[in-house]
């Protein structure tokens, strides 16, 4: 047997032919030795029967709706230093694991701003942080934020700001964490009551409508709404001779990550033809059910509700003021307006002037309802009238247009369907559609300005909008056509995956992001700005060359960002090896002098040298002498050389030396 993680061999045996784990007939466990951070696929091979078949349950789409079975992020496991100077400008060192040096793959940022990034290896990352005034508190590590505080419950005003405004990290039962699980699906242990948050940002791949639902405990539904808010009932007010029952579809995962659908029945008493109104508990229906597979501990997700359905082929159900709300609500029955009651829906009212005392009203209704009955002033309201008044109401006669005739061709998916007759019945429309496209859908009419609406029963995802060709209709009024999308079909996601997610902190953090997935932190990634590690160039002195030029010493000291620092760096610069070069660069350059650091603080890194604000690779290194390789592009610059406590200056101006300093002081 041999197994695989994308092309990379996945290790059943360690280095002793040990198996990492018991082998079965329905699992392996492997160590895998890719280092691509992203999406992948496994394989196994078994002698005799050849590769596995990867079943549509063993997918999952990420972040960036890419398939995979094992998705693999970077990690931090260090970050030092955590304090700098608020000008920006310190270098910093991540130590961690995944990271891609190749072109620009890897991206570091400190409080959403982005860290220029020095040199870059598998393990280890070195970037100068950005100025304060870019960074912010926000978007984290990949994952979620768990905010829980022990001994507190107020279940009366859960929903109220100011309940939870009070509360703060130095709460005597706070306790945050970032769960570091698989998928986000993790335990969380209290001893006492106890409330809490998840903080993170969400980051779909596509502008859109989505719905985010939370489990939490043995028996709690939740359902998250765009503002945060939970929703654990259904309200509706309904009219009509309808059956006397509703369904909900539920989701049902049990401890092991099993999951199985089921449906519930609900019987409950309608009256008939009239508009009555309903609350249903979504979690009480499920467990109250007879047949239900709920037990304790389960998860539990609502994917659908179902309402009355008509009792019989003639018959009309009519739905309004659909909600779900928080918590339990008592509706007070209104007396419902007199056409509502005749089943004439009002879409709009259009009221003209057309004399000095007289209005015209035309109704428009969504159901295309009939015999709308005359209207009549119930009451006059005003101050008396020094004559008779008289109230008139007739009903104008109006000429209607002619039905539409003809037929119309539908462009869908490619294809073209021809010879649609105009009114066309939409279980007619919807024969036509499903044997040319060959899959399964349902057309759905209405009567007003002929929309038809069309929803793909297999075959799921987004479409590209249809094309409606008139040109063989006939109509003696002005033919309008409109097409929208109204969806672009649903994945759901169960549980969400950790990359769609990062923890919200109040602080700027460092983040890595590699191939554009972000990484996770193992240890402290908090970065702070302060004011006290800032230098302050309080003064430059040095020899200079041509006096003309000294003015320019602070105009251009600027060129080199200070590192956090307060000492004196005495230097003696004796000499360039050059004062002129071509501005193409990679020539080397030696500057000769004292009081350098020796060569292994060179070789480790811990002092470099930049150009014009570019990286100078040095070639070697000494006490004495350091030689590194000019970049390409050097006009007015100056040359840098940083130590962890000091700064080197060599000014430069074009291609010949002005300026040599002896000394730089900063604070």
């Amino acid at each position: 047997m041999r197994a695989f993680v994308g092309s990379i061999p996945c290790d059943i045996v360690d280095e002793n032919l040990e198996l990492y784990d018991t082998l079965t007939r329905e699992k392996v466990t492997c160590r895998s030795k890719a280092k691509l951070v992203g999406p992948m696929n496994a394989t196994v091979y078994v002698t005799g029967r050849g590769a596995s078949e990867v079943t549509k349950t063993g997918m999952y789409v990420d972040s960036q709706d890419r398939l995979y079975q094992f998705h693999t992020y970077a990690g931090m496991r260090n970050v030092s230093p955590l304090r700098g100077s608020s000008q920006g400008g310190t270098l910093f060192t991540i130590d961690g694991a995944g990271f891609d040096p190749y072109k620009e793959q890897t991206k570091v940022l400190v409080g959403g701003a982005q860290c220029a990034i020095q040199d870059i290896t598998d393990e280890q990352i070195r970037c100068l942080t950005p100025t304060q005034g870019k960074a912010s508190a926000g978007s984290g590590e990949h994952r979620l934020l768990v905010e829980l505080y022990q001994g507190e419950y107020f279940e009366s005003n859960f929903l109220e700001e100011t309940s939870w405004a009070a509360l703060s990290p130095s709460h005597a039962g706070y306790k945050a964490f970032v769960p570091q699980d698989a998928e986000l699906k993790f335990p969380i242990e209290v001893t006492r009551d106890t409330v809490g948050t998840l903080k993170g940002y969400l980051h779909p791949p596509h502008d859109g409508t989505y719905s985010l639902s939370v489990q939490v405990g043995e028996r709690m539904l939740v359902m998250l709404a765009a503002n945060g808010d939970s929703d654990s009932e259904v309200c509706f007010a309904v009219r009509g001779n309808m059956q006397g029952s509703m369904s909900v579809q539920y989701l049902v995962r049990d401890k092991e990550g099993n999951e199985e659908e089921e449906t519930v029945l609900l019987e409950r008493s309608f009256p008939a033809n009239r508009w009555t109104h309903h609350c249903e508990d979504l979690m009480e229906a499920m467990v109250s059910s007879e047949r239900s597979i709920y037990k304790t501990g389960d998860t539990l997700l609502v994917k659908s509700v179902s309402l009355p359905k008509p009792a019989g082929v003639t018959d009309d159900v009519y739905v309004d003021e659909v909600a779900f709300l928080t918590t339990p609500t008592s509706v007070t029955q209104m007396y419902p307006p007199a056409l509502k009651q005749k089943g004439i829906l009002i879409e709009d009212v259009a009221v003209k002037k057309v004399t000095e005392n007289g209005y015209s009203l035309e109704f428009q209704t969504t159901n295309c309802k009939t015999g709308m009955p005359l209207l009549g002033l119930l009451q006059v309201e005003g101050p008396p009238a020094s004559f008779d008044t008289q109230v008139t109401v007739t009903r104008s006669s109006q000429t209607a247009t002619g039905p539409l005739a003809g037929t119309w061709d539908l462009g869908i998916q490619g294809q073209v369907v021809k010879d649609i007759p105009a009114g066309v019945d939409p279980k007619v429309l919807e024969g036509i559609l499903e044997s040319a496209l060959g899959t399964d859908l349902t057309v759905q009419y209405c009567c007003k300005n002929y929309h038809y609406y069309i929803e793909w029963e297999e075959d799921p995802g987004r479409k590209e909008l249809v094309e409606i060709h008139t040109d063989n209709l006939m109509f003696d009024g002005t033919l309008k056509t409109k097409i929208i999308r109204d969806s672009a079909g649903v994945l759901w996601h169960s549980p969400l995956e950790t990359d769609f997610v990062t923890t919200h902190r109040d602080s700027p953090h460092v983040t890595v992001q590699v191939n554009g997935y972000f990484g996770a932190c193992f240890g402290a990634c908090a970065f702070t700005y302060d004011d006290a590690t800032t230098p302050m160039l309080t003064g430059v002195s040095g020899t200079v060359v041509e006096p003309s030029w000294h003015s320019a010493c602070s105009r251009l000291a600027r060129h080199c960002s200070p590192p956090p620092s307060s000492t004196w760096c005495p230097v003696t610069v004796v000499a360039l090896s050059i004062t002129e070069g071509s501005t193409g660069g990679q020539y080397p350059l030696t500057v000769t002098g004292t009081g350098f650091p020796d060569s292994d603080g060179w070789e480790a890194g811990s002092a470099i040298m930049t150009l014009g604000g570019k990286k100078c690779v040095v070639i070697s290194g000494g006490p004495t002498k350091v030689t590194c390789t000019v970049p390409a592009g050097v006009s007015i610059k100056c040359v840098c050389v940083y130590l962890p406590s000091c700064i080197y200056l060599v000014m430069l101006y074009g291609k010949r030396v002005m300026l040599v300093l002896s000394h730089l002081r900063i604070f």
